[in-house]
């Protein structure tokens, strides 16, 4: 019984991280890297996202907190409280456009110029200086890639589709 009791001491202290793949415990956060890194206070019992990583998540128990690595290749789910696969568990912003969610803004081909948007036709990017913004045109109307603006939806034929990306268009 004495060595039970041993080994839950350290599980059960602040600032350890619980290796779940090996069953070992270390310190939450290295001299190093405390300085630079969000500060993650526990409330209520439960689990939160890891704002240092979306492979792992924090377990508060007894305002304790621990940090729970996900299954290899898993990123954890805020909505779900659970790991999912990366696309599934929107928690990574460099995924944006590889997964296909709406918050994608492509990299500027050139430091000025015009881009239809790759999953909307309502919607364009404009690069300047090398920085991406996305514009939304006006009600009813859509980005034509003949005439570089908005015009009316009757009057563009939208396809949305890698060969219909408008290659960089530079500004005046």
């Amino acid at each position: 019984m004495m060595i039970l009791i041993a080994f839950l001491v350290p599980v059960l202290s602040d600032g350890f991280q619980i290796h779940v793949e090996n069953n070992s415990v270390s310190p939450l956060l290295d001299a190093g890297t405390e300085s630079t890194l969000p500060i993650f206070k526990c409330g209520e019992d439960g689990v939160s996202p890891n704002p240092r990583s979306c492979e792992s998540f924090i377990k508060c128990s007894h305002h304790l907190k621990y940090v729970v690595p996900c299954p290899k290749g898993l990123h954890f789910r805020n909505e779900t409280s659970q790991c999912e696969i990366p696309c599934d568990a929107h928690c990574d912003r460099n995924l944006a456009c590889e997964c296909g969610w709406s918050t994608c803004i492509p990299e500027c081909e050139e430091p000025n110029g015009i881009y239809a948007h790759p999953d909307e036709c309502e919607k364009f990017i404009k690069c300047d200086d090398g920085k991406p913004t996305v514009f939304e045109c006006s009600r009813g109307k859509a980005f034509d890639v003949n005439r570089k603006k908005c015009t009316p939806k009757n009057e563009v034929n939208c396809k949305i589709d890698s060969e219909n990306e408008l290659p960089a268009i530079s500004s005046p």
